[in-house]
């Protein structure tokens, strides 16, 4: 007999005789998911109003029949016996069938622990392992990115299927931390508390188990970080601060105090009756985003396709250069790859969805960030992916072959890492000096402690984001290991903000000149186009208009600026249904995001361009100045700071003559926010400036 296996967490996979196939319509695919995950067997009707919920009975019958044939012959397998059992008034699957899914798998062993003969408030080793099998098995969400837009019935049963599973698979992971926890095995749990956090970052749970296992692990300062980023996203999603006990975890370990005590979990024991559950573990499908092969395609991984909020819709150039450098990594031993782009582009998106797929492929990777208001910091980002990488458990066996000169030196960059020599403290404490040859001795040490714990099989990849706040130095020793990648192994990837700065210039230079010597990839992000935002409302699944209406509406506010579209987007899936016509309000994310590019202006170019601004989207020079009552100096040294944060640009001055300089908002929302947040006197009277400078010959 044929043997069937279908993999339906994730994207749908369907295999015959350990043989892939492929079947050649979508409602034939879902129809054998239905099958096989109801285990019934069916009424025809009922399955023709199911799947064809918009025709007649006689046309939705005869939909069934011909998909029934098709899934029919793809399931022939080698034998060319049927594995439907057809009648004329019913439908199913054959029994007994030679079947594995991952689902059926998925559930049995997940409650498996109820069949090895304890209590339910103890754990076995065997519990625990077959808790972990069926976590393997939860690639994704049930049947990720499938969908049956012209059978609503489908999609409802398809979408209760998926929450009540993620539901199972929440349950799951809490129970195998617990497990565990209990036999002590910590640093194996750490990466199924990062599995149970991404179901829901905002539940403060997972993120305070983090913070105790990672204390447990000794890993102290990833346990901080931990609660700084459950601050950052209760802030940004809710407006919240975190509950009374997960701040007082958060004192605790920095304070090095004992932690509070932990509510009661699994109770271990050491065996258990056999299990009831026999049958073998069928190892969980091989996923791999980034095939072995040079030559062979490497996707987005899945999960980054689902997300609208990733913006990758429109950025498949950009996307293939990302690969292709990661490529380029391991042939030439290093790569320098620079995003750029305005703020909004999605320059951290794109990177989140590359770093996804690099992990995929086996990839070590490390990430860290600027802050604004943290420039004064030398390093910063610098030292907190070191300390990232302290945490990875042969990190210190690795440093501890370097020379005791070299981690003396490093330790001037983190503590921590003087210890690790042969002679501990025995050298001075020197405070960093500033001579060319001190400083290149210094920076050296630190290029070969990042090359010796990034060193792997495959590439290592280090994204630094937000570069435009960086310090000076930071840009120092980034430029000195940028030029010294060769036979590293090493894909550093760096975005900053077109912005105004020092910083930005001097990025601008380093990255055109690794891409002149071809040892850098530049990839500048632009706004998206018409056709790629109706796209992107297609792949939101708005509803309440047609996706070609709305994309043109959306553009026309969006500009084709990606964090604005999503916003707006997701704004008006929340919105009343039925609505004739979307009232664009700006959402509170895309006004913070406009916020953030005003900041840094002097109180002359805010006057400045709060003129602008009821000037309208373009104005003159000459307009400008007369509304602000400015000197001709005063002036143009305003525009500068505007042009130089990306407020406003030049428009060519052939349209409209050479001595006429004009200039226009890059975006009308941030023209809308500027006159919102200027205070009504002041815009009366520039509004009355503005009224005597348009009425003078």
């Amino acid at each position: 007999m044929a043997r069937l296996v279908l993999y339906l967490f994730g994207s749908p996979r369907v295999e015959v005789d350990d043989r892939p196939i492929t079947v050649d319509t979508r409602k034939a695919t879902a129809l054998l998911a239905y099958l096989a995950v109801t285990g019934a067997t069916h009424q025809r009707d009922a399955l023709a109003a199911r799947f064809w919920p918009e025709y007649n009975q006689s046309r939705a019958r005869s939909g069934l029949r011909r998909t029934l044939s098709t899934l029919n012959r793809a399931l022939e397998g080698q034998h060319g016996i049927s594995m439907l059992d057809v009648s004329r008034e019913s439908l199913g699957l054959k029994k007994p069938l030679d079947m594995w899914m991952d689902v059926a798998a998925f559930q049995a062993y997940a409650s498996s622990g109820s069949s090895h003969g304890h209590n339910r408030d103890e754990v076995c080793r065997r519990c625990v392992e077959e808790w972990k099998y069926a976590a393997g098995l939860y690639r994704g969400p049930f049947m990720e990115g499938f969908n049956l837009r012209d059978s609503t019935n489908f999609e409802e049963w398809h979408f209760l299927q998926k929450e009540m599973l993620q539901r199972d698979f929440s349950n799951l992971l809490e129970r195998l931390l617990q497990g565990l926890c209990a036999f002590d095995q910590i640093k194996e749990a750490i990466p199924y508390a990062r599995r149970w956090l991404a179901l829901d970052p905002l539940m403060e749970e997972p993120h305070r188990q983090l913070m105790s296992m990672y204390t447990r692990a000794g890993q102290r300062s990833s346990a901080l970080r931990q609660y700084r980023e459950c601050v950052r996203i209760l802030e940004r999603e809710l407006g919240v601060t975190p509950l009374k006990e997960t701040t007082e975890l958060y004192w605790a370990i920095r304070n090095h105090q004992t932690l509070p005590e932990e509510p009661q979990g699994l109770h271990p024991i050491e065996s258990s009756p056999a299990a009831q559950y026999s049958e073998p573990l069928r190892p969980p499908p091989a996923v791999s985003y980034y095939p072995p092969e040079d030559h062979a395609p490497i996707t987005i991984p899945a999960s980054a396709k689902s997300l609208p909020g990733q913006c990758l819709v429109g950025r498949s150039v950009e996307w293939k250069a990302l690969v292709e450098a990661y490529r380029q990594s391991g042939r030439k031993g290093g790569q320098f790859v620079s995003l750029r782009g305005e703020a909004g582009i999605g320059k951290t998106h794109l990177a989140e969805a590359f770093l996804a797929a690099a992990r995929e492929h086996g990839s070590l990777v490390i990430q860290a960030r600027c802050y604004m208001g943290e420039s004064a910091l030398a390093y910063a980002p610098f030292i907190e992916a070191l300390r990232t990488l302290l945490d990875h458990p042969e990190s210190l066996s690795r440093l501890k072959r370097l020379p005791d000169a070299i981690l003396h030196e490093a330790g001037r960059f983190l503590p921590e890492i003087r210890t690790l020599g042969s002679t501990g403290d025995c050298y001075p404490v020197d405070e960093l000096t500033t001579g060319e040859a001190a400083q290149t001795h210094f920076f050296e040490s630190i290029r070969q402690v990042f090359h010796t714990l990034l060193n792997g099989s495959a590439p290592a990849v280090l994204f630094l984001d937000n570069l435009q706040w960086a310090h000076p130095a930071t840009i120092d020793l980034l430029a000195y290991l940028a030029r010294r990648l060769n036979g590293s192994g090493i894909l550093l990837l760096v975005s900053w903000r077109d912005d105004n700065g020092e910083n930005v210039s001097r990025l601008d230079q380093l990255s055109g000149e690794l891409f002149c010597h071809q040892d850098g990839v530049q990839i500048e992000l632009k706004r998206l186009d018409r056709e790629a935002v109706v796209d992107l409302v297609r792949a939101f699944s708005a509803a309440g208009q047609p996706a070609e209406d709305l994309g043109r509406e959306l553009y026309e506010e969006s500009e084709g600026l990606p964090f604005v579209a999503v916003e707006y987007l997701s704004a008006v899936a929340h919105s009343a249904a039925g609505a004739s016509r979307i009232h664009w309000k700006m959402p509170d994310t895309v006004r913070d995001l406009l916020r953030t590019r005003l900041m840094g202006l002097d109180a002359s170019a805010r006057h400045l361009l709060s003129a602008a601004a009821v000037l309208g989207r373009s104005f003159d020079l000459h307009t400008l100045r007369a509304c602000c009552d400015r000197s001709e100096m005063e002036t143009v040294e305003g525009l500068d700071q505007l042009l130089s944060a990306g407020l406003v640009a030049e428009v060519p001055g052939s349209e409209y003559g050479e001595t006429d300089f004009r200039y226009k908002f890059t975006h009308e929302k941030l023209r809308a926010l500027v006159i919102e947040e200027t205070h009504g006197a002041r815009r009366h009277l520039l509004q009355r400036r503005v009224a005597q400078a348009r009425s003078r010959p």
